[in-house]
């Protein structure tokens, strides 16, 4: 590649605004949780070392990622997209160790890849600047002098480019293999219709009521009042579980599965 086109240039605006911009709203909606409740989603490893609560934890990382995102859009978007790119990796261990939202995880590392194609073509155009910058009032023979000492300068730091991008991909290769089992005990099991409307005091919900809205599907209410629906093949064992229970209500299991987003996919469950 010999100038940075417009095909290249398109995709480097593309690309500065949405990690620029999405950063800042991100960070502006960590003082109001308009998106969502941002404090769900810091790891309990992080919680027990922070000296503060995860609502001013919250507040810092939105502090972070407003000045982020501004420097992204600045004349330093090199360095912007590249703290951008390692704050992603960061957040996505966080994700990954809360046992939970590895689908999340697994989107933070991709754009973490969007960030290193900017730092990249960041770089590129830079390069083409100063060329044409010292390309003015130069003899033509100089010119070319100059401009095949630049490309030799811009060759060199391919490699330490591919490897960013390596461990980027690295980083995205390896999130199944983190995606450890959640194990649940002694939690309440619920359909989804019934869910909210129980979630206060889920224990005075009843197995008949349970079986009557069993085309709903169930699920189980955490210890942090978050409900995580079983996939089908949970629903049906859950099914089973309860034709074959003799409780009223009362309704709690011991589950072990996989989490994807708020779905749990259940390796055992028994019911209590």
């Amino acid at each position: 590649m010999t100038d940075f086109n417009d095909h290249l240039n398109v995709s480097w605006w593309a690309l500065r605004v949405g990690l620029g911009v999405g950063p800042i709203i991100t960070g502006i909606d960590k003082y109001f949780n308009k998106l969502a409740d941002w404090s769900m989603y810091l790891s309990p490893l992080a919680a027990k070392v922070l000296p503060f609560g995860a609502t001013t934890c919250m507040h810092a990382v939105g502090i972070v990622e407003i000045i982020a995102g501004l420097i992204v859009l600045s004349r330093w978007t090199r360095i912007g997209s590249s703290v951008v790119m390692f704050w992603l990796l960061g957040i996505a261990v966080n994700l990954v160790t809360t046992g939970m939202f590895y689908d999340l995880a697994t989107r933070d590392v991709e754009i973490a890849i969007g960030a290193c194609a900017l730092t990249q073509l960041t770089a590129v155009r830079e390069q083409q600047a100063t060329i044409r910058s010292n390309a003015k009032g130069m003899p033509g023979s100089q010119f070319v002098e100059t401009r095949q000492c630049d490309t030799k300068k811009l060759n060199r730091r391919i490699p330490m480019r591919k490897l960013s991008s390596f461990l980027v991909l690295l980083g995205l290769c390896a999130m199944p293999a983190l995606a450890a089992a959640a194990t649940y005990e002694n939690v309440p099991v619920v359909d989804v219709n019934c869910s909210k409307k129980v979630a206060a005091d889920p224990d005075t919900h009843t197995r008949a009521c349970a079986m009557k809205c069993a085309a709903s599907g169930y699920g189980i209410l955490t210890k942090d009042q978050q409900f995580l629906k079983f996939d089908s093949a949970g629903d049906a064992k859950i099914v089973e579980a309860l034709k074959a229970s003799g409780a009223k209500d009362h309704l709690r299991v011991n589950v072990e599965g996989n989490v994807q987003g708020d779905t749990l996919k259940a390796t055992s469950n028994k019911l209590l």
